[in-house]
């Protein structure tokens, strides 16, 4: 994960420490699959962590692109 995404990450006051510790876990499993050339659906990937998708989507959007 980039150093940004990371610092955006630890900058997130809402979330406690185990939240974003998942949701960087979860921005790398992201990555990882992109990388290997199977990106994961998104959908699916929000549906597994749909308690986290409002600070998701936003990652995700960016890194979509």
């Amino acid at each position: 994960m980039s150093a940004t995404v990371y610092t955006q990450l630890s900058h997130d006051d809402s979330l406690s420490v185990e939240q974003q510790e998942r949701l960087a876990a979860i921005l790398d499993e992201y990555l990882v699959s992109v990388e290997s050339g199977v990106p994961l659906p998104l959908d699916s990937l929000l549906e597994r962590h749909s308690d986290l998708k409002e600070q998701l989507l936003p990652y995700l959007s960016g890194l979509e692109l």
